[in-house]
């Protein structure tokens, strides 16, 4: 076929400026074509929302079910694989002569002429790409002609067959061509509506289906049992037409009969049913296994369930069949369960007590080799971190030392009112009023004895026991005596004189410290509180001999009424509790400690800048500080107000434009000069000076700027990169701010942190296109004059802001551009054209 003749330079450069499509890309809309009626339909299957989090992982995956198009808008057609199971539909022909078209016949016959059988010969009405290729404006297929690539996977409609100077060629529903050579193209066969023309996220096999090794020919055929869960990574096509996926299996056919879509997400939940569950969060039982209604029973955390078989929903989840109903598989919200299940705890508890000795083990699988040396005496409690459980479905309760048993013989949770029953042993206490002992840790007229304690006596405690229900016990003389704070308490004799429960804050009425622990031995000392100051209480606990002491952030302090008393803060004038943001009403700045002066002062913010609060804390006085993860701010009402908004900065950096001093490539000089004098720095520079003054090389911008930013590109032969990298950069802005940082290889969220805590950003990017709103696509360029690959179109801007994340995810930053001006960009542009390179200066 004759090829129109263009210089090398020329093609690379049209090369160069296609789209780049990734291999296995689906399939393409028509270029030209408006022909939408047989468009397949995206079909969006949403669950019922009470499931909240199944529903919020299925409702986004249903976006990607059966969503397949292909690059000509009427529906297209196929067949299936070899199992039998191909269109019966005879109705759709593939091929039609009458649409073959010769064009410029030649009365030579040609070397080409005698391999038509290397083509294509009637006009299919599909093809399906098996090699990587282009369509193109001109049915000469000439490279200067290239309309865009078509990827392995593709599937194009198709209107005729021309024969251009004796060769096939074919043209396309939108008008453009396609070669006709079966090393790149096959003719696909019956209705492809029936099949798959994109990869899906993951499959189940409704029957037992073949698996090829290869499909151009077929070989190495395996069979897959039905319900079989397969990840297709492509789509390719048999030398025969037909539609297939790649798996790590192998070849199967893309029928959606046969391999029916599923979430990505399918290891997520049980696809073979247990003999029953427990219940890892509250969920509700639904008359339809696609959990569009809901049924009145409902189920919760740590109910058990007997499970009757799986059946998937039209969206491909499995749900499992119980009576009344379905219920969900998803493995966060049920857990498969021995048989034995009522012998153990199978609910959440936040405690348990020891009913007998026990240890405690490493996983979850009980045996010689996991035990630990840790043992768990009769009586002692263990706080309890979460609930596991074996593999074989037995629960086990977790701890910060190991796991320990959920067998109710061992374990019990302690009662609901565990805080006002003393749950470890006290050693003596003071009878608040009348009570009688029993024999037995079951408490009944039938236990009783006839030994009781006066109000007031003082008793000796010998240990702690529980009773079934998870009542703690005091074991002393003769048997059990309550543990009920309301009729037993661990004081001392004056303990009128001390504050017994949480203030909030106290004043100092006098100098005193907190202390290392309880004890308030001098040699424990940590901080000193001085007469006025006000401390936060954060709790109350005893020491050994019964005298109760606040917990504060600094220490143990003590409750005496003497030394100091209750303080009330003044929420009116400041905030008091955290709130979740604030926003400033004033400029202001950050402080680096509680007090406030012109040596803590830090970075500005402006007004309007919307904050993340870590905190509230106090001066030594008592005065409000707002906590952030940047530093302190004011708390107080005049200044600051909350706001449920997200994080919002914009530090509205100066723009000095590159292209005012003659600079086409000074922008990385120009936008670190914009940082700078946003920080008040480089005031007696101006910023031709400050490019003049920058140090120079020759070619190498790991030395310094390479060349002259007053001179283009064009001005050097070979080429220079023409740009400063951040080692020697860092270097030079040093002399004038001594707190500028490389940051290079930082996350966009460090980025941020940077923004926030009032520092701007000089990022390395690509340049910007002010039509598409976007940094281009990356020109990289070998420069051998230093070894190094760079970007011909490297560009540098100040990044002074951000808004609208949620989470780390969404948002927009706010540029000062030092060529394009100042504008806000969409996260993910900026983000994708800043990790060409990860370089980055923090001022």
């Amino acid at each position: 076929m004759k090829r129109k003749k263009k210089a090398a330079s020329l093609i690379s450069c049209l090369l160069l400026l296609l789209p780049v499509f990734p291999i296995g890309m689906p399939v393409y809309a028509a270029t030209n074509s408006t022909d939408t009626t047989d468009t397949n339909i995206q079909q969006t299957v949403t669950e019922s929302s009470d499931s909240s989090e199944e529903q919020t992982e299925e409702s986004s995956q249903s976006e990607a079910i059966d969503s397949n198009q292909t690059i000509d808008s009427s529906t297209a057609s196929s067949s299936t694989a070899p199992e039998n199971t191909q269109s019966s539909e005879t109705s759709e022909t593939t091929t039609s002569s009458s649409k073959i078209i010769e064009k410029n016949p030649s009365t030579t016959t040609t070397t080409a002429e005698k391999n038509l059988e290397n083509y294509l010969s009637s006009v299919p009405k599909q093809v399906g790409i098996i090699k990587e290729t282009y369509l193109n404006h001109s049915a000469d297929l000439a490279e200067a002609t290239i309309a865009e690539p078509l990827s392995i996977g593709s599937i194009v409609k198709i209107s005729s067959l021309e024969m251009i100077e004796g060769i096939p060629v074919l043209k396309t529903e939108s008008g453009l061509y396609l070669t006709a050579a079966k090393e790149t193209v096959v003719a696909l066969q019956g209705n492809i509506s029936s099949f798959y023309s994109t990869p899906v996220s993951a499959v189940r096999l409704s029957q037992a289906t073949s698996a090829y090794s290869s499909i151009r020919p077929f070989s190495s055929a395996v069979t897959l049992s039905t319900g079989t869960i397969l990840k297709p990574t492509s789509i390719d096509f048999s030398s025969d037409g037909q539609i297939f996926f790649k798996t790590d299996k192998g070849f199967i056919t893309a029928d959606k009969s046969i391999a029916v879509q599923v979430p990505a997400t399918i290891d997520n939940y049980y696809t073979e049913k247990p003999n029953q569950v427990v219940l890892l969060k509250n969920d509700v039982i639904y008359s339809d296994a696609d959990f569009n209604n809901k049924t009145s029973k409902t189920v919760k955390t740590g109910d058990v369930v007997k499970v009757n078989g799986i059946q998937y929903s039209s969206s491909g989840y499995p749900r499992l069949v119980v009576n009344g109903g379905f219920l969900s598989a998803n493995r966060s919200i049920v857990q498969k369960v021995v048989d034995n299940y009522s012998n153990y705890y199978t609910k959440p508890v936040k405690k348990v007590a020891l009913k007998k000795k026990d240890i405690l083990y490493t996983s979850t699988a009980f045996n010689e080799g996991t035990k630990t040396n840790i043992t768990i005496n009769a009586g002692d409690t263990v706080a309890i971190t979460g609930l596991a459980f074996s593999s074989t479905g037995v629960p086990r309760f977790k701890t910060s030392r190991g796991y320990l048993t959920a067998n109710k013989s061992i374990v019990v949770e302690p009662t609901s009112k565990i805080d006002q029953y003393y749950s470890t042993n006290p050693g003596q206490v003071v009878l608040k009023k009348k009570d009688v002992v029993y024999k037995s840790v079951e408490f009944s007229d039938s236990t009783k004895t006839t030994k009781t304690y006066a109000s007031g006596s003082i008793v000796k405690i010998q240990g702690i026991r529980y009773s079934n229900a998870g009542y703690p016990r005091l074991m002393v003389s003769g048997g059990y005596l309550t543990a009920n704070k309301s009729i037993v308490q661990k004081l001392v004799n004056n303990y009128s004189n001390y504050y017994t429960s949480n203030v909030g804050y106290v004043k100092m009425k006098k100098t005193d410290y907190t202390y290392q622990t309880a004890d308030l031995k001098s040699n424990q000392r940590k901080t000193q509180l001085k007469k006025g100051n006000v401390i936060k209480i954060t709790g109350i606990t005893y020491t050994s001999s019964g005298y109760p002491r606040f917990k504060t952030a600094k220490g143990y302090l003590t409750t005496n009424k003497s030394i100091v008393e209750k303080f009330t803060l003044d929420s009116k004038n400041y905030y008091t509790s955290a709130p979740k943001q604030i926003k400033l009403k004033v400029n202001d700045y950050y402080y680096s400690s509680l007090t406030f002066s012109s040596s803590t002062k830090r970075n500005k913010l402006r007004t309007g800048s919307i904050v993340a609060v870590s905190g509230i804390e106090l001066t030594a006085t008592g005065i409000p500080r707002i906590k952030t993860p940047y530093g302190y701010l004011t708390a107080n009402k005049k200044y600051v107000t909350s706001t449920s908004s997200n994080e919002y900065f914009n530090h509205n950096a100066p723009n000095y434009m590159q292209m005012s001093v003659g600079a086409p490539m000074g922008c990385v000089l120009a936008a670190t000069y914009q940082s700078l004098r946003y920080k008040g720095k480089a005031t007696n520079v101006t910023l031709r000076r400050f490019m003049e003054l920058t140090p120079k090389t020759s070619v190498n911008p790991n030395l310094g700027y390479a060349g002259s930013p007053f001179k283009y590109p064009k001005d050097y032969n070979p080429p220079v990169h023409q740009m400063i990298f951040p080692v020697p950069l860092t270097t030079f802005v040093k002399k004038y701010s001594s707190s500028v940082r490389n940051i290079s290889g930082a996350s966009p969220a460090a980025i941020r942190k940077e923004i926030a805590s009032g520092n701007t950003v000089a990022a390395y990017v690509t340049s910007y296109d002010p039509i598409k709103q976007d940094f281009k696509a990356a020109n990289w360029h070998y420069f051998p004059n230093f070894s190094g690959n760079g970007l011909l179109n490297q560009h540098v801007v100040t990044v002074d802001g951000y808004r609208y994340f949620n989470n780390g995810k969404g948002g927009q930053y706010h540029i000062v551009d030092p060529y394009r001006g100042i504008y806000w960009i969409d996260a993910n542009k900026f983000e994708r054209s800043y990790k060409l390179r990860n370089f980055a200066l923090a001022i």
